[in-house]
């Protein structure tokens, strides 16, 4: 799949393709730029892993592509795809590939790790899966966010989009 000029492979495991799409989407900054509510770098993260601990990013920190992609790594194994699974639940999360994991969890990195419990194109998406519907699934997941601040984003509606294309490929 590609778009914006980034080709997103689709083999490999769900995290392999969850990177590949944080890393189209999110862009790498080296150096911390405030962004909604929080200072954030690296791939869009308010956090750094660095010797091995988590760092919260302020207005002065910088980071190299690789504690990037470390950090990046560490939060989609024990934050964001955790949260999804345990909201999905498990016997949902396990039914799912990993092309469906990753598209879940570029989601949930992009709107927070919290949607499927909170938002109610979530809740749609649990459903869907819970009743072997992964076409109203891709749907729901299209549904998602694609403005923030009051303010349309483009390029919020082009990410759903192959995120949902990615759910059902």
């Amino acid at each position: 799949m590609s778009g914006g000029g980034i080709k997103i492979s689709l083999e490999g495991n769900w995290v392999d393709i969850t990177k590949q799409l944080l890393m189209k989407y999110e862009g790498f900054t080296p150096t911390a730029k405030w962004d909604v509510n929080a200072y954030r770098l690296g791939f869009g993260t308010d956090k750094i892993l660095r010797d091995g601990k988590i760092e919260t990013v302020n207005q002065n920190s910088t980071v190299t592509r690789e504690e990037a992609l470390a950090t990046l790594d560490y939060e989609i194994k024990t934050t964001y795809a955790p949260i999804i699974a345990q909201q999905l639940g498990s016997e949902n999360w396990e039914k799912l590939n990993d092309k469906q994991k990753a598209s879940l969890v570029s989601l949930g990195y992009n709107a927070g790790p919290y949607f499927v419990s909170q938002k109610e194109y979530g809740k749609r998406i649990k459903n869907a899966i819970s009743n072997n519907d992964m076409n109203a699934a891709s749907d729901a997941i299209a549904s998602g966010p694609t403005s923030g601040g009051g303010k349309f984003y483009p390029q919020l509606a082009k990410r759903r989009e192959e995120e949902s294309q990615i759910f059902l490929a």
